[in-house]
């Protein structure tokens, strides 16, 4: 059974069954007309959804999944990531019914990755699919979230790759387009994200407090999906003076526009490579060079975590406390009697 009725100018749809209020939605319309027709479309879906069979392929979910989350409900990258791990999962898992999946077979693909040596991949498909199958059980398609109860996973500590100061100095000098140099500037004087700097309107930038603001729209969406604040290094002042006309502070000189982030990846990987640098070095390295800097520096991971935009301090302290114990060699011995 379900009816409307309204509240402090709200029309809401209610759904009981056996007695319990089970689903409350606002329609936010300001008529009764208009809720009315919310209402019926409301029914129209969950009879549509009873009739729907309950056996649902994965890779139909998956579809189902990645319209629902397409950009920019999702980032573009975690977009991605999450479509190539439905596409993995289901490359090796095979192509099931939703409900038909057991502990078993997640168990299956979680080893075959691990088998390979590949335990952080097998991971972050645990992740990514994960709140999709939370989902499906909303959705009526699934009773239980297999994946919640299946192994865990033993992954080794992230590595780092950045870049040591002569590395650094000798990329500088060498990039000859004046843009792309002070891309690799700023990315790794912000420790901002590839996409955060791709998007960067001079607008953001405030110059007299020195605080650069990374907003999160619907047309560029931020990983966490929150808007935060960036200190400014007093480096970074000529390179916003030298653009801070232009629509977005970088703009591809060969386009004419604001960079496509595959272009800018691998214009910077070809850089790497050029000067025989080590190839696991990405432009993401440069977020890691700006906070391992800081960290030698002397800057507490509160604050390094508050510049990076991570979720926690605790994902700071994953990627990077390891390397404090090295600023504190000796301490030790500081108790002597």
């Amino acid at each position: 059974m379900a009816y409307i009725y309204k509240r402090k100018n709200n029309w809401y749809i209610i759904k009981k069954e056996k007695g319990c209020i089970i689903y409350s939605k606002s329609t936010g319309e300001s008529s009764e007309r208009a809720a009315a027709l919310k209402l019926e479309e409301f029914i129209r879906n969950e009879k549509e959804l009873l009739v729907k069979t309950r056996n649902i392929l994965c890779s139909l979910f998956a579809k189902e999944y990645l319209e629902l989350k397409a950009p920019p409900t999702f980032s573009e990258k975690t977009y991605g990531t999450v479509k190539a791990s439905f596409n993995e999962f289901i490359r090796v898992a095979g192509d099931k019914n939703l409900k038909d999946y057991t502990i078993k077979d997640i168990d299956k693909f979680l080893q075959y990755k691990i088998a390979k040596g590949m335990e952080q991949t097998a991971a972050r498909i645990k992740r990514t699919i994960s709140p999709a199958f939370n989902l499906a059980i909303k959705w009526g398609y699934l009773k239980k979230n297999v994946l919640k109860d299946s192994m865990k996973i033993k992954t080794r500590e992230p590595e780092i790759t950045y870049l040591e100061k002569p590395e650094y100095f000798k990329l500088i000098e060498y990039i000859k387009c004046d843009v792309l140099r002070d891309i690799v500037i700023w990315a790794s004087h912000s420790g901002m994200r590839q996409m955060e700097i791709v998007n960067l309107k001079p607008s953001a930038i405030n110059v007299k407090k020195r605080i650069i603001t990374v907003f999160s729209t619907n047309t560029a969406r931020t990983k966490s999906g929150k808007t935060r604040y960036v200190e400014m290094n007093s480096q970074l002042i000529p390179i916003y003076n030298k653009y801070k006309k232009q629509e977005y502070l970088f703009i591809n000189p060969e386009t004419n526009k604001k960079y496509v982030p595959k272009t800018l990846s691998e214009n910077f990987k070809n850089t790497i490579r050029a000067l025989n640098l080590n190839d696991s070095i990405s432009f993401h390295s440069l977020r890691s060079t700006y906070g391992m800097w800081m960290l030698a520096a002397g800057a507490n991971l509160k604050f390094i975590s508050q510049q990076l935009g991570h979720s926690s301090v605790s994902v700071t302290e994953k990627y990077y406390a390891k390397y404090l114990p090295q600023r504190y060699t000796g301490e030790v011995d500081k108790i002597n009697f």
